[in-house]
């Protein structure tokens, strides 16, 4: 994509985006990205030097597709920031504690940028999903539906599997261990078992 392109439309979460004036992502964004990346190769240092941690083109633009923040166009490999995502504040349960701004904005993208590819070493994300909700229910002697499980991380983490990682990862990125237990379920599930 050429900077400063006066706009472009993407794929994200299976919804056309529509972004205008998308121009090299400002210092805030970037130091953002830079801590997300930092925390995932800290906890999961086989992502060192990993290109989807280490993407080269992270953006800013204006979205106009309405209830989208930021998106990670698979195609092109790089995260989109919307220019109001910069003062975004939810505290509601639509994202996981703490992760209603920047940072877990920032964060959640990283974790489809990860999730999307099939990482070397790591669960796709269906099964990822799939044996965390077990685990969960083993730890919390629940009986959760699958659909429940991912409410525990956020309601827009039930949306998808996708949904449902970039949520966790973002809550584990920003709260570490005091992510939900739902999220760290998720998040030690996604690595396979060393050998």
């Amino acid at each position: 994509m050429p900077k400063g392109s006066s706009g472009r439309t993407a794929t994200a979460g299976g919804k056309n985006v529509s972004a205008e004036n998308i121009q090299p992502a400002g210092r805030e964004v970037m130091t953002t990205f830079a801590k997300s990346a930092s925390n995932a190769v800290k906890r999961f240092p086989e992502l060192k030097g990993n290109p989807y941690v280490n993407l080269h083109e992270i953006n800013q633009a204006d979205i106009k597709t309405p209830g989208v923040l930021a998106y990670y166009g698979i195609d092109s490999k790089s995260i989109v920031v919307g220019n109001k995502t910069i003062d975004y504040q939810d505290q509601s349960d639509f994202h996981p504690a703490g992760t209603g701004n920047l940072e877990g904005v920032v964060a959640h993208e990283l974790g489809h940028a990860l999730s999307y590819h099939q990482l070397p070493g790591f669960r796709d994300v269906e099964k990822t999903v799939r044996i965390a909700h077990a685990k969960y229910n083993r730890q919390t002697d629940g009986k959760l539906t699958r659909a429940e499980f991912m409410r525990e991380i956020s309601v827009y983490a039930a949306e998808s599997t996708h949904e449902t990682f970039a949520e966790a990862f973002a809550d584990w990125s920003v709260n570490g261990i005091k992510a939900s237990k739902a999220s760290l379920a998720v998040m030690s599930s996604w690595r396979m078992s060393k050998h």
